[in-house]
C-alpha cells in the first residue's frame, strides 16, 4: 500500500468557512440534487480505521448514500469542475488506486442578488426541496393548495436569507471561532432581515399555514 503524490496536510488543512458562489456555470452544477447531497455528506467527518477524517472516497460516499460508485464518480467530476471539492490524495493498494476528496469550503452561499435564470431556477428547486422535506419528515398533513403556497413562499425567503448571509460572511475577520459560526449567523440573519417587509409578510403567512399543524 502506498500514497501517490500524497500530501497528508492537503486532507486535513484548514479550508475557508464560507465561499460565495456567483458564477452561473457553477450555480448550474449545484442544480442537481445528488451533487448537493454529496456536498452535504462531505461536510461531516467520519471514521476510517478508528480515526475521524474529513476526506471521502467514492466508495465511502456510495456506502453512506446508497448510490452506485459510477453515479458518484459522474457527479464528483462535476463538483471538481466547479471547484466545490478537491482531490487531496491518492492511495495505491496493489493495482487499485483510490482517490480521496474534500470540500473546498465548509459552507457555500449563493449570490442571490444576481437574479440570473440559473439563480432563480435554483431558488425554485430548493424551495420545492424544502417543502418535500417538511412533507416527508414531519407527521403533519398539508393540502395541495398549502403545498403550492409554500413552494411560492420559500424561494423568496431563501433569496433574502442568502443575500443577508452573503453580506454577513463578507464582514468576517480572520481568527473568528468557526464552531460558533452557524449559531452566530442564524442570530445575525434574524436580526438583519427584520426590517424587510416582504420577508416578514412571508414569515407570517408561513406561520399561519404551519403553526396549527405543529400544535395539533
Amino acid at each position: 500500500m502506498s500514497d501517490i503524490g500524497s500530501d497528508e496536510d492537503a486532507c486535513s488543512k484548514s479550508i475557508p468557512e464560507v465561499r460565495v458562489v456567483s458564477d452561473s456555470d457553477k450555480i448550474q452544477i449545484l442544480m442537481h440534487e445528488v451533487r448537493r447531497e454529496i456536498l452535504a455528506v462531505m461536510k461531516n467527518t467520519h471514521s476510517r480505521k478508528d480515526t475521524q477524517v474529513s476526506d471521502w472516497s467514492v466508495k465511502e460516499l456510495s456506502q453512506v448514500m446508497e448510490i452506485s460508485p459510477q453515479r458518484i464518480y459522474h457527479h464528483m467530476d462535476k463538483l471538481l469542475e466547479g471547484g466545490f471539492v478537491y482531490k487531496c490524495r491518492e492511495q495505491k493498494i496493489n493495482r487499485s488506486v483510490t482517490s480521496y476528496y474534500r470540500r473546498s469550503a465548509k459552507r457555500y452561499v449563493i449570490d442571490y442578488e444576481k437574479e440570473t435564470p440559473e439563480v432563480l431556477e435554483l431558488l425554485n428547486v430548493r424551495g420545492k426541496e424544502l417543502v418535500r422535506q417538511i412533507v416527508n419528515w414531519y407527521d403533519i398533513e398539508l393540502s395541495d393548495e398549502e403545498i403550492h403556497r409554500l413552494e411560492e413562499l420559500f424561494p423568496n425567503l431563501l433569496s433574502v436569507n442568502g443575500i443577508v448571509m452573503g453580506n454577513i460572511t463578507a464582514k468576517l475577520k480572520e481568527g473568528y471561532n468557526p464552531i460558533q459560526f452557524p449559531l452566530n449567523i442564524r442570530f445575525l440573519t434574524s436580526i438583519l432581515t427584520i426590517d424587510n417587509g416582504h420577508y416578514l409578510e412571508a414569515l407570517r403567512e408561513l406561520n399561519d399555514i404551519l403553526a396549527p399543524k405543529f400544535k395539533q
